[in-house]
């Protein structure tokens, strides 16, 4: 854009107008198709403690899709944490097991001492829907921060995957 002209202020106005209007069409794109995802059974995070990613492909090479499966040494840690809550154990004394034990932690590390448990960790796995196969969608905390910031209401969609369940309703 030239700004010697004298409309030049219209011309950006204008690209800017269009800009904002493609990143909402984008936006909406986006969740449409992980919605669709979703309904497909396929995954659209990353996967949690306990899991593993595997991608499937198409007949041409393209990715499809994302799904989960269960790993089974960890799905067995997942259930001892849940055992030991579910013995009384506070949140503080199960990480400081899982640190003792020496069981890499499920975030990857900040720096080159490696990560390790904290008790904020072990809630976020408790209170995680995917262990009893259920995927709930829009109910992070960053997504629920988020629009109760805008003063929007938040509608979490429950995915059923009992395929991927690994603790039992009694825990």
């Amino acid at each position: 854009i030239d700004t010697y002209d004298n409309d030049w202020q219209l011309r950006v106005g204008l690209d800017s107008l269009l800009a904002q209007q493609e990143i909402r069409r984008i936006c909406h794109r986006v969740k449409r198709g992980m919605s669709g995802q979703l309904e497909r059974g396929y995954m659209v995070a990353v996967a949690p403690f306990g899991y593993d990613i595997r991608f499937e492909y198409g007949d041409q090479g393209q990715k499809i899709g994302t799904r989960w499966q269960i790993n089974e040494s960890q799905a067995a840690i997942v259930k001892q944490i849940f055992e030991r809550r579910a013995n009384g154990q506070s949140m503080h004394q199960i990480a400081l097991w899982l640190n003792g034990s020496g069981i890499p932690c499920s975030r990857a590390p900040r720096k080159n001492g490696g990560g390790y448990w904290r008790a904020a960790r072990v809630r976020g796995l408790l209170c995680n829907s995917i262990y009893r196969g259920v995927f709930t969608w829009h109910n992070s905390t960053p997504y629920v921060y988020e629009m109760r910031k805008k003063g929007q209401s938040v509608n979490p969609e429950e995915f059923p995957r009992p395929h991927l369940r690994i603790v039992s309703d009694e825990i």
